[in-house]
């Protein structure tokens, strides 16, 4: 199941409001919250970590500029 939702040889990328943890092993580049401890209105958070349409499509464009050229690592999605 999981290969069919993460193709092996396409870059993925995850989006987690909350911490990166354990995305590592599922996708390329794991996108959230890594810090503890800030508060305010939720838009101002999203826009400060980076959570937002804007900056997530560059670091994607990044991620699938990054593999033009490379092989794109199978990762280890069995237990």
């Amino acid at each position: 199941y999981r290969h069919s939702v993460l193709t092996p040889g396409v870059p993925s990328i995850s989006v987690e409001a909350l911490s990166t943890f354990g995305w590592h092993k599922y996708v390329h580049r794991p996108i959230g919250i890594d810090s503890f401890g800030a508060s305010g209105p939720v838009d101002k958070l999203y826009k400060h970590f980076g959570l937002v349409p804007e900056v997530i499509a560059g670091k994607a464009i990044k991620l699938i500029d990054y593999y033009k050229n490379r092989p794109v690592p199978t990762l280890d999605l069995e237990f």
